[in-house]
């Protein structure tokens, strides 16, 4: 369904407009301020609601706006705006007897989105690009659920990464700690205790000793009185026996001694060792574990971005490999903004076809923004799909059916203009 004719007056700077389309493409041109996007308005306001209707249409001086658009599948929409009230007809042009609820729902439900401008598309922030994607989406579908999940993943990923890189870096910058190490720090005090016992020990041997050198001397100062002190000597000859004996039973304590003397000097630097090799580990163990949260983080961010385009697979999006989140809208994976001015034409058209699959009519005002070529790329791209374009331009452009606004009037066209009274033509006669 396409738009076969067009009767417009007081249409803002537009004062009167009446043309036959027959469903062909045209540029609107003509001076600015002269009513080129009023004629564009014109289609808008006849289809759409009072949401796309401003406060103030008719033109200046005069108290009423008349649209009248014949479709190229026998309908008619009639839309008279005066300063208080809007009425609004569709009726079919071959059945009289047919009746409507709402007029403004048969629009809807037939027009779709008459506001979209495929050339406007690309001009649009991010956020709006991705609004106008959403409407392709199921309605029960949480995008936006899934990119604050993933939103807050990618947060909690980039804090831990942090981590792992301060204590990856830490960990690599130390030295490999020495091998044949104790488990567990040596314990100087024990070590300590032990050479105390040792040292009581071996004192307690020499003053043995020395008791029995000191007995050794009083027996040889006795021996001349041996007569006299042979008792005492024989006890002190049993003491030195017993003496004697215990002192044998004792073990040689200076090869202890000394190597706990050499455990005791060594085992500072040997627990400095042990307390580096620590170090180690635990800064090896805190960028494991972080290593280990941040690979975690990424699985979960890739199990959310895998639902969203399963969300996309299974949604009617309007072109293969389309996509759209917090990143803004994708397309096989390249932003929308890096593609080439004709990726993006071809995809803000198809965009707007989806929007409009009943009345296959696309508007646009920003037909200046782009040179005569890609005019033509985009008129063909219509013509291939099927798909009507009034496009708003200063100048016509060479080859393609145009008309030229001026001063509120068509001055020149290259279509065929219909007769005033088209507009008051019975259901029967008219297409």
């Amino acid at each position: 369904m396409k738009i076969a004719t067009l009767y417009a007056s007081n249409v803002k700077r537009l004062s009167l407009a009446e043309i036959s389309l027959d469903g062909k493409s045209i540029t609107v041109a003509g001076k600015n301020e002269n009513g080129k996007s009023s004629f564009i308005d014109s289609f808008l306001y006849a289809l759409g609601g009072k949401k796309v209707i401003p406060s103030k249409v008719t033109t200046e001086g005069q108290t009423k706006t008349e649209i009248y658009l014949d479709l190229t599948e026998d309908f008619r929409i009639e839309k008279v705006i005066t300063n208080d009230k809007t009425e609004l007809r569709v009726r079919p042009l071959e059945d009289q007897s047919a009746s409507y609820g709402s007029p403004q729902d048969i629009c809807d439900k037939l027009f779709g989105d008459l506001t979209f401008d495929p050339l406007e598309f690309g001009k649009l922030k991010p956020a709006e690009q991705v609004e106008i994607l959403k409407k392709f989406l199921p309605k029960d579908c949480d995008i936006n659920g899934i990119d604050q999940k993933i939103a807050l993943k990618f947060s909690l990923r980039t804090d831990v990464n942090k981590e792992f890189k301060k204590n990856d870096l830490a960990f690599k910058s130390m030295k490999q700690p020495k091998t044949n190490l104790p488990n567990k720090e040596i314990s100087v005090a024990e070590l300590s205790k032990q050479l105390t016992e040792l040292n009581t020990q071996r004192n307690t041997k020499a003053e043995l000793k020395k008791d029995i050198e000191t007995l050794s001397k009083e027996v040889n100062q006795i021996k001349s009185e041996m007569e006299r002190l042979q008792k005492e000597m024989d006890g002190k000859l049993q003491y030195i026996k017993q003496y004697k004996e215990s002192f044998e039973k004792l073990p040689v304590y200076d090869p202890q001694i000394k190597a706990l003397t050499e455990q005791i000097e060594n085992a500072e630097e040997i627990n400095k060792d042990i307390r580096y090799r620590n170090e180690y580990a635990k800064a090896e163990n805190a960028a494991g574990d972080a290593k280990v949260k941040s690979d975690e983080l990424t699985m979960a961010i890739e199990e959310l971005r895998q639902q969203k385009l399963k969300i996309f697979s299974e949604a009617n999006l309007p072109v293969k490999g389309l996509t759209f989140g917090e990143e803004g809208v994708l397309l096989d994976g390249i932003p929308y903004e890096q593609l080439s001015e004709s990726r993006k034409l071809l995809t803000s058209m198809k965009i707007g076809m989806a929007l409009n699959p009943q009345l296959k009519v696309m508007f646009t005002k920003h037909g200046n923004d782009f040179d005569d070529d890609r005019i033509r790329e985009l008129f063909a791209m219509g013509d291939t799909e099927g798909y009507q374009l009034i496009v708003e331009k200063i100048n016509p452009v060479e080859g393609l059916p145009y008309i030229v606004i001026e001063n509120g009037l068509i001055k020149e066209t290259s279509l065929k203009s219909v007769p005033h009274s088209s507009k008051t033509k019975n259901k029967e006669e008219v297409l």
